[in-house]
């Protein structure tokens, strides 16, 4: 039976959990727009899926530090560790240490912005050795 495109999906990674390593965290205070924000930005390179070119996706999640991104940070922090942060560890996190080239599984998901599908990180879950 001949395979049919319906329709021609973007270059996305799949919808599924991913093994990932952290690879960046910055604090950023201007958007996209110029306007002023308080975002912490942490990004992954997925490890089993590449883009189109070869390379390894990166997906970001973006946490606003004004609103309810602490708490969201803090929780994604305990879903993938399983250490709950004490107010100060919090006050004192330091990304080098903590978070950056450390492995996770991590769910991808997607949403629209404009026309475009892009990958979103739903949830960081503990990085699993997966035995051969």
């Amino acid at each position: 039976m001949p395979i049919l495109k319906l329709k021609s999906m973007p270059d996305v990674p799949e919808r599924r959990v991913h093994t990932a390593r952290f690879v960046g965290a910055e604090s950023v205070n201007r958007n996209d727009k110029g306007e002023a924000c308080n975002h912490l930005v942490v990004t992954v390179e997925l490890l089993d899926a590449n883009d189109s070119a070869g390379k390894p996706f990166r997906v970001s999640k973006i946490y606003n530090l004004d609103g309810r991104g602490v708490n969201a940070f803090s929780e994604d922090y305990t879903s993938w560790s399983g250490i709950t942060l004490t107010p100060e560890q919090l006050d004192k996190f330091d990304t080098d240490d903590l978070l950056l080239f450390k492995d996770a599984d991590v769910e991808i998901g997607y949403r629209k912005e404009g026309k475009d599908l892009v990958p979103v990180i739903s949830k960081f879950l503990p990085f699993e050795l997966i035995p051969n």
